[in-house]
């Protein structure tokens, strides 16, 4: 807000007025840029108020020349902010010897000094100051503060006891609450008297409450005073307190930090470890060593040793010569190796590096106890450790013994598991290769006997060709039916996919002989052989058969058509030639004589042919035939007609 303010008020003097700004304003304007950390328009502001200055001079020349030396100091201060330190201590150097008697040169070059890690420098500064004002707060102040620093509990209290009794400075908050810091301080000291702590506990919670009676806003009197509520065990009302402040403002480094160590001690170790690190991350870009410290202490307490042994070193990396995280590094280790040691776990490895461990800790108490800081921590503490290594190195020989005597015993169980999951593997393989072959054996036994079995039925497949005429003039027999014939198996008219088998031929014998077996043999046809063709037969009349009570008996090459089964009994046993006629079928008489003239014809050109086999059921005994005296030059009485064939029964054959 109030740099907006002086913004508003450049605007009007420049544009509306047409005035230059004063130098007064632009310095002004600087110091609120920097503190917003803008330091480049802090930057053109110093430049533009010095100037100004310069040109006002002519006007009061004493006056402008303060307001200069001012600039100046501001001006370094900003090169300081942007660490250009070299050039902040020459500008200081120069303000200091034109003006002696501004001290807060002194002061800015004794904290740079300070911050360099030259507290003698930094001292002596400080006391270049004191010359010119003795009595001057700031700068005792600084002094009990470097006094502090180096763990000087006691010539730091007597400074700020010292600005307390001036009559000026009887309620300086800022020495009052140093005090209280030491009071509570004391309670740390590892040469402390227990019997005093609450003592030293009550003279620093009445100094913080003199300080809040003062000024009832301040937040580092109230922070003071949550740490006495802690250190006397009441951790409700402390958290509170530190909450409080908290709340207040966020950038106070010291109340996340007594937060966290509030949560040490109520054992939440890891809500203390996160305080820890974004109170590092927030305030110091992480390279505070106490807080590195700290952390290293939420880590032990949990019993993290190796967390906390990586974060000693890492702060050992940061200040290798504080003799405290040596201390700490030197504890650790030892505690590491003896959980090591005492292990039945551990292999040899971990032994050997717990046994150099212990020899490293045993060389650093040996040295703490020697050139250790008495301040810092006791040196019979370290003393004592030191002798508890010695302790453990001289068991450790036992423990040594006792690994290799184990490693040993694990190689050879590891080297005797090696050997048996190689013959199990071996074996394995074995039972696969053995798997395979049989596999491959029986699909070869397999594929044998299917050649087998394809070579069987290929031989079954095999027919015998069908015998033909030599001669071109005789009567060839009935072709054989094509696939395309249709069969019936007896009276019921049912459809075969098979053809009819060949009957059997008929000796001449049994066509001559009669149906009761009286009659001799009869006369044995001779064979005509003609060179003329036959005459057409001429169709006889159809007789109508005799009702014997004889059984009439058909063949099963006769068909009976389904579109004909209204018909007359004597078209039922038909068979239809490949010519669309009519033919004879094989149990009609006539048929009969016709096919024993041309038998004798072909019996020297058509070789034998094996007969079908008969029906399983049983036939009668073949009927009478007609006398050889038949022919085909016969009357032709009683024949059917043409494209008819006629059913001869028992009881024509007997008339």
């Amino acid at each position: 807000s109030a740099l907006s303010a002086y913004e508003k008020v450049q605007d009007i003097l420049t544009q509306k007025v047409g005035a230059e700004l004063p130098p007064e304003i632009a310095n002004n304007m600087g110091v609120l840029y920097c503190r917003q950390a803008d330091y480049v328009k802090a930057d053109k502001m110093f430049e533009l108020a010095s100037e100004r200055a310069r040109t006002e001079s002519s006007h009061d020349e004493r006056y402008y020349q303060a307001i200069a030396v001012t600039i100046a100091y501001n001006l370094a201060r900003l090169m300081e902010y942007q660490h250009q330190r070299d050039e902040a201590e020459t500008q200081y150097k120069q303000i200091s010897k034109e003006h002696p008697s501004y001290i807060d040169c002194y002061l800015r070059l004794g904290c740079m000094a300070r911050d360099r890690g030259q507290a003698y420098e930094a001292s002596d500064w400080f006391r270049e100051a004191l010359h010119f004002f003795p009595n001057h707060p700031d700068s005792w102040s600084l002094m009990g503060n470097l006094h502090l620093g180096k763990a000087e509990w006691g010539p730091g209290q007597k400074k700020f006891e010292f600005i307390l009794k001036q009559p000026s400075t009887s309620t300086d908050p800022y020495a009052l609450l140093a005090l209280g810091n030491v009071w509570l301080q004391t309670l740390h000291l590892p040469s402390r008297d227990k019997t005093k702590e609450a003592r030293h506990q009550s003279r620093a919670l009445s100094i913080f409450k003199q300080v809040l009676r003062a000024d009832p806003k301040n937040l580092y009197a109230a922070n003071g005073v949550g740490a006495v509520m802690a250190h006397k065990g009441n951790y409700r009302e402390a958290r509170d307190i530190f909450a409080q402040v908290r709340e207040a403002t966020a950038d106070v480094a010291d109340v996340w930090l007594n937060l966290a160590h509030l949560y040490v001690e109520q054992k939440q170790f890891v809500s203390a470890i996160q305080m820890y690190d974004n109170c590092q991350k927030k305030f110091f870009r992480g390279h505070n060593v106490d807080i590195m410290l700290y952390t290293a202490r939420a880590h032990y307490k949990a019993g993290r040793f190796d967390d906390c042994k990586k974060a000693l070193l890492k702060a050992r990396h940061v200040a290798p010569q504080d003799t405290v995280l040596l201390f700490n590094q030197a504890l650790v280790l030892q505690r590491l190796s003896r959980d090591v040691l005492r292990s039945e776990k551990s292999n040899l490895k971990q032994v050997l590096q717990s046994i150099a461990d212990l020899e490293m800790a045993q060389k650093s108490f040996h040295w703490l106890a020697r050139h250790g800081d008495r301040m810092r921590f006791d040196l019979a503490h370290a003393d004592s450790e030191a002798r508890l290594c010695s302790d453990l190195l001289s068991q450790a020989k036992y423990h040594e013994t006792r690994a290799r005597r184990l490693d040993s015993e694990e190689k050879e169980a590891r080297h005797r598991q090696e050997k048996e999951r190689e013959a199990l593997l071996a074996k394995q393989r074995q039972t696969e290769l053995e798997r395979v072959r049989h596999k491959e054996e029986e699909e070869r036994r397999l594929m044998e006997q299917r050649e087998k079995f394809r070579q069987k039925t290929m031989n079954l497949l095999q027919f015998q060709p069908e015998p033909t005429s030599s001669k071109s003039g005789g009567r060839s027999k009935r072709s054989k039916p094509t696939s395309g014939d249709i069969y019936s198996d007896g009276e019921g008219g049912e459809l075969l996919d098979e053809p009819p088998r060949k009957k059997a031929k008929r000796s001449r014998k049994r066509r001559s002989e009669g149906e009761d077996g009286e009659e001799g043999p009869s006369k044995k046809r001779r064979s005509r052989k003609s060179t003329e063709p036959r005459a057409p037969r001429q169709p006889k009349a159809a007789k109508e058969p005799k009702d014997t009570g004889r059984k009439k008996y058909q063949s099963k090459a006769f068909v009976s058509s389904s579109d004909d089964s209204s018909e007359d009994e004597d078209t039922q046993g038909l068979v239809i030639d490949d010519n669309d006629r009519v033919a004879p079928s094989q149990d009609d008489p006539a048929s009969d004589e016709e096919e024993a003239l041309s038998e004798e014809e072909e019996d020297s050109e058509v070789s034998d042919a094996p007969a079908s086999p008969q029906p399983d059921s049983p036939q009668p005994d073949s009927p009478h035939l007609d006398s050889p005296q038949d022919s085909p030059a016969a009357s032709d009485e009683g024949r059917p007609p043409p494209g008819r064939a006629r059913m001869i029964s028992s009881s024509e054959e007997d008339d």
